[in-house]
């Protein structure tokens, strides 16, 4: 599976959960970012990540932080592809009830 394939994934997504709770965003009905959200862009960038990412917990989340909290715009860009779903389509986006997306970088 994908924590296999993907070692930084499981720490990664424990940091981050937590942040998010402290900032009272970690649930999708309120706004936030869910579980599911969070594991598929974890997935996302790892898979695209260089190697050096794979090797340094701290690399690989100031890259994660860096790419969806400072580069990403969601309101632009307004969707995101499921990485888990094979059959993923325009109808499958992974963000679409984080309307409170750009406070996770405030």
């Amino acid at each position: 599976g994908a924590v296999a394939e993907l070692p930084p994934l499981a720490p990664l997504a424990l940091v981050l959960k937590a942040y998010l709770q402290e900032r009272g965003l970690n649930d999708s009905f309120s706004g936030g970012v869910s579980s599911y959200a969070l594991v598929t862009l974890l997935i996302a960038f790892l898979r695209g990540a260089p190697p050096a990412v794979h090797a340094d917990l701290g690399l690989a989340l100031l890259g994660f932080c860096a790419h969806f909290c400072a580069e990403f715009d969601a309101r632009r860009l307004g969707y995101v592809h499921d990485p888990l779903s094979p059959t993923s389509g325009p109808g499958e986006n992974v963000l679409h009830s984080s309307y409170r997306l750009s406070a996770v970088a405030a």
